[in-house]
């Protein structure tokens, strides 16, 4: 059996060799939530996986449901990954009420958030996990949606609460769902001194963890929009964007040379019928060195979608700065830009 364990800010300072020397195989890090009411970003997320990480243990990442959108939570999580290895990290929802936060969400609703994230990293269906606490999963089926795809059933049943890391039972499914694939059978599971959620399965840790990742669907959303409104006249007008390559494009590698394949949308009101706008866009990075210049001009258009493909002359994995400038070059009056947005449709590497 593979054992392992999920931590979140409350086991901090946390031993991560101590835990592997003593047989824990993988670690699942609460990432993100909103089950205060507002999205947040996990207290000492980034520490746990890179001990983790360190200590050469298989990583994943969960968020803790609240009230609302569930493709808006989506998003959040996805945003907000840190150190996400494509090839092997699990992806998890946390589907429970805790606290003060009655919320558990519907199949449809699981699925919404699940559908998203895979759209949006290429990761592929097995790893994926839907954590289950198991009277509620029993509740409110069905669950075959998840299921079907191949989604992992993370099952929590606790029993008599074993101090080991072994389960004192087998998951009693009921017919909520037709399998289970990992069991958080206790909350004191001892692991490098402290009382720590200890979860078991058949299944190999190199199958958890493996799995190939599928193309990312990155070309349905937009990565970043800008609502400021900008009068252009004849000065450039510079507007950027951050950007984390590794991050915006999980299907992608992270050596090698690059090339920035995106559209930029613009929306205009107010768009003079002699007016004409000159725009550039161009890509810095933090290691150094820039992309050469992508030029366009927009004649008469509200809507104006760029599309543009920048080669990268650094390591793709380095973080990149987008830059847009644009400038009014004909016409008494400058259009009125209302919106600008970007999507990144692709990431290759040399």
């Amino acid at each position: 059996m593979t054992f392992g364990i999920d931590i979140s800010g409350s086991q901090n300072p946390f031993d991560y060799e101590g835990a592997r020397d003593e047989g824990v195989e993988f670690i699942i890090v609460k990432a993100s939530g909103f089950n205060t009411g507002e999205l947040y970003v996990a207290d000492c997320y980034h520490q746990h996986v890179d001990g983790a990480r360190a200590a050469g243990l298989a990583v994943g990442h969960y968020y803790l449901v609240g009230a609302g959108d569930p493709v808006r939570q989506a998003d959040h999580f996805v945003d907000h990954l840190h150190d996400y290895d494509p090839h092997h990290d699990v992806l998890a929802l946390d589907n429970e009420p805790l606290d003060s936060n009655p919320v558990f969400w519907s199949q449809d609703q699981a699925f919404a958030f699940l559908a998203r994230v895979q759209a949006r990293t290429g990761i592929p269906w097995s790893r994926l996990w839907l954590y289950c606490p198991a009277s509620l999963t029993r509740d409110r089926r069905p669950w075959h949606r998840i299921t079907d795809k191949g989604i992992r059933i993370w099952w929590s049943a606790y029993g008599g609460f074993p101090t080991g890391h072994s389960p004192d039972h087998v998951p009693a499914l009921d017919g909520s769902v037709d399998r289970w694939d990992v069991h958080q059978f206790s909350s004191k599971s001892r692991v490098a001194g402290l009382e720590i959620d200890g979860n078991s399965s058949p299944t190999t840790v190199e199958t958890l963890f493996g799995g190939q990742t599928e193309e990312a669907d990155v070309a349905k959303f937009t990565r970043f929009q800008d609502d400021t409104p900008i009068r252009l006249d004849e000065d450039w007008h510079r507007c950027t964007y951050s950007a984390n390559p590794r991050r915006d494009n999980l299907a992608a590698g992270t050596g090698g040379l690059g090339l920035y394949s995106m559209v930029v949308n613009l929306y205009f009101d107010d768009f003079p019928a002699d007016a004409q706008v000159e725009g550039t866009l161009l890509l810095e990075f933090t290691e150094g060195g820039s992309s050469p210049g992508y030029k366009f001009t927009v004649d008469g258009s509200k809507t104006h979608k760029v599309e543009a493909a920048i080669p990268a002359n650094v390591r793709i994995a380095t973080n990149a700065t987008l830059h847009l400038e644009l400038r009014k070059t004909a016409g008494d009056d400058g259009p009125l830009l209302t919106t600008w947005g970007v999507d990144v449709t692709n990431l290759t590497v040399e």
